[in-house]
């Protein structure tokens, strides 16, 4: 019985293009609403009382932010994408634990990109909220995406399955 043919590197590149575009269109989206409610807590001290209000706060982020949160959360949700989509392409499959590493590490450098408070660096007392929201925008766009992987070349290479 003879293996399976692996996949050429064209179909690694669209598979490639096809997760960067998910996480381009639903990543953003998703950091905005994400981001909101964590403004929104924050904002009412993490109160019982903060709970009441946040649907009024999803219904304004639905829509005020969501429409623009491709001005600010396009790119790293590019970048996420790009560096998870990378990885699955070439690599083959990727934990929840480095998806999300790698949407904290895409937050944590919008942050120091957009001159905001991080955890790298003291700031005026207000949490790295974009940070967070990256990392679990990028969670959500890999839950979409995970089962998307191709085999590894090594493991291709080798004439392994997977």
């Amino acid at each position: 019985m003879t293996a399976p043919a692996q996949p050429t590197i064209l179909e690694r590149v669209l598979r490639f293009v096809l997760i960067v575009l998910v996480f381009a269109v639903v990543g953003p989206p998703v950091g905005a609403m994400i981001f909101m409610l964590l403004v929104a807590l924050v904002g009412f001290g993490w109160t019982p009382d903060a709970t009441g209000s946040l649907f009024v706060i999803a219904a304004f982020a639905l829509i005020y932010a969501v429409p623009l949160s491709y001005v600010m959360g396009l790119v790293p949700a590019v970048l996420a994408g790009g560096l998870v989509a990378l990885w699955l392409a070439f690599f083959g499959r990727m934990g929840w634990l480095f998806a999300l590493v790698t949407g904290l590490a895409v937050g944590v450098a919008a942050e120091l990109a957009f001159g905001q408070a991080t955890a790298l660096r003291e700031g005026d007392g207000v949490p790295p909220m974009l940070g967070a929201t990256c990392g679990l925008a990028t969670l959500v766009c890999w839950l979409i995406v995970r089962r998307w992987f191709l085999p590894s070349i090594l493991s291709a290479r080798a004439g392994a399955t997977s």
